[in-house]
């Protein structure tokens, strides 16, 4: 194949390196079609089993169109990020059936409980409705991520809390970047024509339109950015301003 293919970045004794699309998105801005995977401390439960032995494993990829257009995917390999469970936590609220196991085994819906015990079913959820599918992209990661660089794997990783025992998590990432100019000609038109095509087809609810892989993420940016402010369950803020003022830094300000 002759091609320019930029090279895959591999990183090992690494940590949490944020949003996965971030990194995709500096690769897009240049005209690439970017790539990130990662793994994180284990918080998934295989299909079958009881107890967590792989991370979220996000994977993120970001390709240009035209007019400035893209398509961005970025999204955990488990049925839904850590952090969304510990958002219904902080506001007391039940997760959906289908996120979580307790220590037991079984399903539970106790956000606390299900955030305490950090037994996140695959993306898919139970084998019966095709669990397994995110467990294998979460593996997939694994390959990409660990074994490519030699980070830690899997079970041994640390825990994700905070006070975990066992050393820095020695994460792997794995970043790559393809230039479709090496391909056939047309790509930014294609991606265009194929986005344009889902946003313009009909919705099921008509105050509800549909969406493009991004499209809600870049909605909630310009909104956010317009009103200059970011909201947060009254219990999320209470907790960040005990952190600020634990740690001696300057907690956020309420308007």
């Amino acid at each position: 194949m002759d091609c320019k293919l930029n090279k895959s970045l591999k990183k090992l004794g690494s940590n949490h390196f944020g949003m996965a699309g971030y990194w995709a998105l500096k690769a897009e801005r240049e005209g690439l079609i970017g790539m990130a995977f990662t793994n994180t401390s284990p918080i998934m439960v295989p299909t079958r089993a009881k107890k967590s032995a792989l991370g979220t494993n996000p994977i993120a990829m970001a390709a240009p169109a035209t007019g400035g257009d893209s398509i961005v995917v970025d999204m955990a390999t488990t049925a839904v990020a850590v952090g969304k469970i510990e958002v219904q936590m902080h506001k007391d609220e039940p997760i959906p059936e289908g996120w979580a196991l307790g220590p037991d085994g079984k399903l539970t819906t106790d956000s606390k409980v299900a955030f305490d015990t950090a037994n996140l079913l695959p993306l898919g959820g139970l084998e019966e409705t095709s669990g397994y599918k995110g467990y294998g992209l979460g593996a997939m990661v694994e390959v990409f991520c660990s074994g490519l660089s030699g980070s830690k794997s899997t079970h041994n990783i640390r825990g994700w809390e905070v006070n975990s025992q066992g050393g820095p998590p020695d994460l792997g990432h794995c970043f790559v970047a393809i230039d479709p100019e090496c391909f056939a000609p047309g790509f930014a038109e294609r991606i265009a024509d194929c986005l344009h095509h889902w946003r313009s087809m009909e919705p099921v609810d008509p105050s509800l339109p549909v969406l493009a892989p991004g499209d809600k993420e870049r909605i909630n940016s310009e909104e956010t950015t317009k009103r200059g402010t970011i909201i947060y369950a009254q219990k999320q803020y209470e907790r960040y301003f005990n952190i600020a003022k634990r740690i001696g830094v300057q907690p956020m300000e309420t308007v």
